[in-house]
């Protein structure tokens, strides 16, 4: 088999004008990814709520009902999806209000978005897809197989400066901020750990260009190692996560505090007013 160079057009797919979730796994576009999954884990999450609504039923067989049969649809094929922060962050939020729902936490009661995860011994879906990325990556970079090799010389062409030899190098097909692309994102999640801990866990400082690549796939031809590096970013992932949430939930413990000072203040003045 030959490909027809008179036919072959190269350049990027734009997501406006393709929708290949059957070829990808996955929708091009994240905020269409995100939106489609959205609908499908609320789908199943309310075909089982008189599972859910079920008092006699322990907690802990909700919990691990919940993550056999609805988690899934979250991660599913998360080893391949490209999204941006704000986008994982709509699904670590329905994620956490679904948790809430199966524990039983209803309004007023409160439960603190990790002490959500603790009880349920389960992680923030953005965490447990910066494991499925890596773990996919090793798998290519280790495959054998012919469907692998396909995957792995998709990966290098990525990087080439020419898409055939002796052609002038390639010019930057747009402008603006970078694109959020599956290498984009690999490479920021190895910028979890500092450098020196990057370059003795992967040989490599980030996932930059080809020679980063290769390197990557020295490294991964150690399963057992690879596994740990995988097992040593989900774990500085989650401490992360648990650091800007704690920020976050502080900051609007602080903003809530400050408005009942307020509150108080001019409460005071109009009795003081009054009298």
């Amino acid at each position: 088999m030959q490909m027809n160079a008179g036919k072959t057009v190269r350049g990027e797919v734009q997501p406006r004008y393709n929708t290949l979730p059957a070829v990808l796994g996955c929708e091009i576009s994240g905020e269409k990814e995100v939106a489609v999954r959205r609908r499908r884990v609320t789908a199943a999450f309310q075909a089982l709520n008189r599972v859910w609504r079920q008092s006699k039923l322990p907690r802990a067989m909700k919990v691990k009902l919940y993550r056999g049969m609805i988690e899934p649809h979250f991660t599913y094929c998360g080893g391949a999806m490209a999204l941006k922060k704000t986008e994982m962050e709509k699904l670590d939020s329905l994620h956490r209000k679904q948790l809430r729902y199966v524990l039983g936490v209803f309004y007023p009661a409160h439960l603190s978005n990790i002490e959500v995860y603790n009880q349920a011994g389960t992680l923030p879906v953005s965490v447990k897809c910066v494991a499925a990325r890596m773990s996919l990556m090793g798998h290519v970079l280790r495959g054998s197989a012919e469907s692998d090799r396909v995957a792995y010389t998709a990966m290098t062409a990525y990087f080439r400066r020419r898409a055939v030899q002796g052609e002038n190098p390639r010019a930057r097909t747009r402008r603006g901020r970078l694109l959020t692309t599956i290498p984009r994102v690999l490479h920021l999640d190895m910028q979890l750990v500092g450098k020196a801990r990057r370059l003795a866990m992967f040989g490599a400082e980030g996932l930059e260009n080809g020679t980063d690549l290769a390197k990557l796939k020295l490294v991964a031809a150690n399963r057992e190692k690879w596994k740990r590096n995988v097992e040593c970013l989900s774990a500085e992932a989650m401490r992360k996560w648990i650091r800007e949430n704690t920020w976050a939930s502080d900051k609007r413990k602080l903003a809530k505090a400050r408005y009942e000072a307020r509150k108080r203040e001019v409460e005071e003045e109009k009795r003081e007013e009054q009298e």
